[in-house]
């Protein structure tokens, strides 16, 4: 197998070492983490590495995989051309290659020339668990990979579809490129379904998992989260039986907060939004930039929250903070609506 490093270490991308053990065709080498960065901490992990070492990581590895950071442009491009002077694989993200202006290469997606439209008369009969946010950078495929994993040890066939691009090194299907495309919402939704339809036909599973791409709602008019579109597709291409709701932590928030999006939730995704999940981070919009900027709360802000609500549905899967717990209560609802499993 090939030996994977990834640059730089984020909330998001750790992923790759919680879940290494799932990485499909590679073998986690290590990942980078900038100087004084959050991670910087965590450098005697044998996965971890720094940036000043660079040179060396890049020399032991077959693979470079840049990803999303709060990093300067002359940073990538100079891992770019280190990887290039060794002769590695590069593979880079879409992210990454907008903020360097390399043009990605969108190939069309035969789904959009021959999507069978008459799969939407069938119905799917295996239960439907959907991920969702309410914007970007709120560790969306960590807890995909955390339910999947979890239902995956009890003995289910899981099909996943992800949002990341990084999903197809755990394995995911990727969510179509129709779905980006300039279509109308009704055609979207006819396809989404009938690509799940195909795919169920391969194979005999037990559940779906499905993340939803960008966030439900407007974050601002800076920050619109194409105002929920694939939201709405995806809530009536699927009939979902149990929401997820990846949730960013203030301060602020309180039981009376929580409850009201979940309120909202259930009209816009057309199934009760039961469970809960605290992402570790939240945001700042910096008005002169007019962009959204990240930052991280530690496993202790997350622990007193969790705490204050006192809840049996609000969880926190980066810190793995009470997730065996809704896991198995998301399980006990499958079980008592579905005879199929």
């Amino acid at each position: 197998m090939k030996r994977l490093l990834v640059y730089p270490l984020t909330v998001e991308n750790i992923v790759f070492l919680k879940y290494k053990e799932l990485i499909n065709e590679y073998e986690l080498y290590m990942i980078v983490s900038e100087k004084n960065s959050f991670y910087e901490r965590y450098s005697d992990h044998p996965n971890i590495g720094l940036v000043e070492d660079i040179q060396r990581h890049t020399a032991a590895a077959d693979t470079i995989l840049l990803t999303k950071g709060n990093i300067v442009e002359e940073r990538y491009l100079e891992l770019i051309n280190l990887a290039k002077s060794m002769d590695k694989e590069l593979i880079i993200m879409p992210s990454v290659k907008e903020l360097l202006r390399i043009s990605a290469n969108h190939a069309n997606d035969s789904m959009i020339e021959s999507a069978r439209i008459l799969n939407c008369h069938s119905e799917i009969d295996i239960p439907v668990i959907s991920v969702m946010s309410l914007g970007e950078d709120s560790q969306k495929l960590e807890l995909h990979l955390a339910i999947a994993n979890s239902f995956k040890h009890k003995g289910y066939n899981v099909l996943n579809i992800g949002a990341s691009n990084l999903s197809p090194y755990f394995n995911f299907i990727m969510m179509p490129a129709f779905m980006y495309a300039n279509l109308s919402l009704s055609e979207k939704v006819y396809r989404f379904k009938a690509f799940v339809i195909d795919l169920l036909r391969e194979e005999n599973y037990d559940l779906v998992v499905v993340s939803v791409p960008g966030g439900t709602m407007p974050i601002n008019r800076y920050e619109d989260n194409r105002f929920g579109e694939l939201t709405h597709v995806i809530s009536n291409a699927l009939n979902i039986d149990i929401n997820i709701l990846n949730v960013y932590v203030h301060e602020d928030m309180n039981t009376s907060y929580i409850r009201d999006l979940l309120e909202v939730h259930d009209v816009l995704c057309k199934s009760k939004t039961e469970f809960v999940n605290l992402s570790c981070t939240n945001y700042e919009f910096d008005p002169e930039d007019k962009a959204i900027k990240f930052y991280s709360f530690t496993k202790e802000v997350l622990k007193k929250k969790i705490h204050e609500f006192n809840a049996s549905n609000i969880m926190c899967s980066f810190y793995d903070l009470n997730t065996q717990d809704v896991f198995d209560s998301m399980e006990s609802m499958l079980l008592d609506n579905y005879e199929v499993i």
